[in-house]
């Protein structure tokens, strides 16, 4: 999704939990509220402070608007439980959030492809944190990084395995120097959305990418990823129109 003026590209992912009935509910009530939310200000400027403070009053919003499912539901809350991670790229910032597993990737002017954030891992494998839980805001993690980005990539963590290089060390307590991000994996992808097919076939192309036997093969879980980027015309930057989310699920 871009800004009303076509400058600021906005772009969020949710991931629900296996093990609750309604996450995909709950997933998609996210994603749509902290759409609706960014894109009020989007047009803002926003420093890291503010960068913060905007991504917590997202967070509290969907935190409503999910209660307010499960009263009228009568469900209990963690039967929604999703993990969330999101950007806002500006012709001059990058601002991102992240809640739980899953990964951002972006790219600068130079040809490396960064991770923003350390996946969220817990004690035991497949364990990480969810906006339903009383300490999400605390386990929320943001960024301000105040220079264009030429590409962002934000996956769920069914791509781990093949877009990101784990540390050798301890998950739980690692940090997002210890992860790299697969170049090998981007740059294609990068290319790719660059080129000048039509967003309809982009996402053909893309669909038909995160069905691959190799990716299957490498991961049994769900596979979500949104891609954009920056295109400079005249010397003057604005965000891509050729931005393409495609989500293939496969739960198990």
């Amino acid at each position: 999704m871009t800004s009303n003026d076509g400058k600021v590209l906005i772009g969020v992912v949710a991931d629900g939990a296996g093990s609750a009935s309604h996450s995909h509910i709950g997933a998609q009530i996210a994603v749509r509220t902290f759409l609706a939310h960014l894109k009020k200000v989007s047009q803002v400027k926003l420093n890291p402070t503010e960068t913060t403070a905007c991504f917590s009053a997202g967070l509290a919003n969907v935190q409503s608007a999910i209660h307010a499912y499960a009263s009228k539901t009568k469900r209990p809350l963690q039967d929604f439980a999703t993990t969330l991670l999101g950007v806002m790229a500006t012709p001059f910032s990058l601002h991102a959030f992240q809640i739980g597993d899953g990964f951002i990737v972006g790219r600068q002017n130079s040809a490396k492809y960064s991770i923003l954030f350390p996946p969220h891992k817990g004690v035991h494998i497949n364990e990480t944190c969810f906006i339903t839980e009383e300490n999400a805001l605390e386990n929320m993690n943001t960024i301000c990084l105040p220079e264009p980005w030429d590409f962002v990539a934000l996956s769920t963590d069914g791509l781990e395995s093949v877009a990101l290089h784990a540390p050798q060390i301890d998950l739980q307590n690692s940090s997002s120097e210890d992860w790299t991000a697969s170049s090998g994996f981007f740059k294609p992808l990068e290319e790719h959305v660059r080129s000048n097919i039509s967003p309809y076939q982009l996402e053909k192309d893309m669909s038909r990418f995160l069905r691959t036997p190799r990716l299957k093969s490498r991961s049994s879980d769900d596979r979500t990823l949104l891609i954009g980027g920056q295109i400079t015309q005249n010397n003057r930057s604005s965000p891509a129109k050729q931005r393409q989310s495609v989500n293939h699920s496969s739960k198990v």
